[in-house]
């Protein structure tokens, strides 16, 4: 079985019956459902697709999620955001995007983890990195914005814990210069900020 056999599938099932046994079409606005979802090598078959409202098909991708694990769940809580998505017109509670919030987010992380990532082993162009650095400097905080940073940062001071850190980091990247006046190395930069020309020493 495709589902796990639990009181979600129960009801999952009992709400697709209704909507099975019901004689008359429906009065209202109504979704084409597939009862084994697609995305779970479920077809377009006549037998797989049920007319159901569009509350009843909420609630059966709420339950689908439950019916589900691994990276089933995954595509089920997938399917459920771009139901979302795509009816913006729909209310749903605080307590469903409570509970599907964190779901939503962790499918989406691991979907973009490592070799899953559409950037994975690219690099930007040299061209690319102009572009982005040349944005970068056009963008100048107001000196009233420097100043209300000024007082949020006045007296702070970075652990020695966090400074062995980015130095970490850092080391391992191929933009490390060295200053000519302390011989201190570091990320690029910083380095051109506080040394170089700048250099105490």
């Amino acid at each position: 079985m495709i589902f796990i056999d639990n009181k979600y599938t129960t009801t999952y099932y009992n709400i697709i019956e209704r909507a099975q046994s019901r004689t008359k079409s429906l009065d209202c606005y109504t979704e084409k459902h597939h009862i084994i979802p697609k995305s779970l090598d479920g077809g377009n078959d006549k037998c797989n697709l049920v007319v159901v409202t569009a509350k009843e098909h909420y609630i059966l991708h709420c339950l689908l999620i439950k019916m589900v694990a691994g990276n089933q769940k995954a595509k089920m809580v997938y399917a459920l955001h771009a139901m979302q998505f795509f009816h913006q017109d729909k209310r749903y509670t605080s307590k469903m995007f409570e509970y599907y919030r964190p779901l939503w987010n962790e499918a989406k992380s691991k979907s973009q983890t490592g070799n899953k990532n559409h950037f994975y082993g690219k690099t930007h162009s040299s061209y690319a990195k102009k572009v982005m650095s040349d944005k970068a400097k056009l963008r100048t905080h107001t000196s009233e914005t420097k100043e209300k940073i000024g007082r949020i940062n006045l007296g702070k001071k970075h652990s020695n814990e966090s400074i062995i850190k980015q130095r970490k980091i850092w080391a391992g990247r191929d933009n490390t210069v060295t200053c000519p006046h302390c011989k201190k190395t570091g990320a690029e930069p910083p380095m051109k900020r506080w040394h170089f020309d700048n250099c105490k020493k």
